[in-house]
């Protein structure tokens, strides 16, 4: 009878071989999970912050959006009606697709200030006169949290 598992090579020697397959095959997987852990980690919750302040220190309404996952809006309980500023946001992004906007109206001839702020450094801002607007695209946000 012919033996098909027989080998010039000794059984101890394939052992070690299989071992050998067996431990860079692990190494692989933790190497892959430890990079996706750090990436998930490094690009998870990502603080951006949306300011409005006006020079009378009140404002008539205010909208937000980052992406299609998170808006908002601020506006007096009336028509018409102001509220307080200065004013602010925060909202953890994980979806870097598309553009993160703040859009303020003050009263009447009022100067007003909007500001777009990622982990601390201001990446958008402006001044104008009753109506500002900030707009910044999330790829200039996720090039700057790279960059920290």
């Amino acid at each position: 009878m012919i033996d098909l598992d027989a080998t010039d090579e000794p059984q101890p020697r394939r052992r070690s071989r299989i071992r050998i397959y067996v431990a860079v095959a692990v190494a692989a997987v933790l190497v892959a999970g430890a990079a996706t852990a750090y990436l998930v980690h490094r690009y998870a919750g990502t603080e951006v912050r949306f300011e409005v302040e006006s020079a009378s220190g009140k404002a008539r309404q205010i909208q937000w959006d980052i992406g299609i996952t998170h808006f908002g809006r601020k506006s007096g309980n009336r028509p018409g009606e102001s509220f307080p500023t200065p004013w602010s946001q925060t909202v953890m992004v994980d979806d870097w697709e598309g553009i993160a906007t703040l859009r303020a109206m003050s009263t009447d001839a009022d100067d007003v200030t909007c500001r777009i702020v990622v982990e601390g450094k201001v990446i958008s801002e402006l001044t104008h006169s009753r109506l500002t607007g900030c707009i910044v695209g999330l790829d200039k946000l996720k090039q700057r949290v790279e960059d920290r």
